[in-house]
């Protein structure tokens, strides 16, 4: 019967528009991507840097308390208190050493 014979000189318009609409629409998804992929990296940097300063100790450095402060809170500054102090801050630091190693167990039991 009747064959629809497309416009030879429409034809070439169309793809065009095509072709740059499809080329909008990847530029769009890329920069999508690339905003994502910044976003994720900067989270992760800040997440890293936040776990440095808790490995580290944070700002504060050296949590061994002096003599000179410890004898503020002792009423009979002795032997006896000194060596109690001194277990007090060595025990704190085997238990902050132990702090990763439970974070780590903590994040694989879920």
């Amino acid at each position: 019967m009747f064959s629809i014979v497309p416009n030879p000189f429409t034809g070439n318009s169309k793809r065009e528009k095509q072709m740059q609409q499809a080329m909008d629409q990847h530029a769009r998804d890329r920069d999508t991507r690339e905003a994502t992929n910044r976003a994720k990296w900067e989270s992760g940097a800040r997440a890293n840097e936040a776990q440095r300063k808790l490995q580290t100790g944070g700002p504060q450095g050296n949590n061994k308390s002096s003599l000179a402060a410890r004898s503020k809170f002792q009423f009979e500054a002795d032997e006896e208190d000194d060596a109690m102090e001194n277990e007090i801050d060595s025990n704190l630091g085997m238990s902050l050493l132990f702090i990763p190693i439970w974070h780590n167990a903590r994040r694989f039991m879920y």
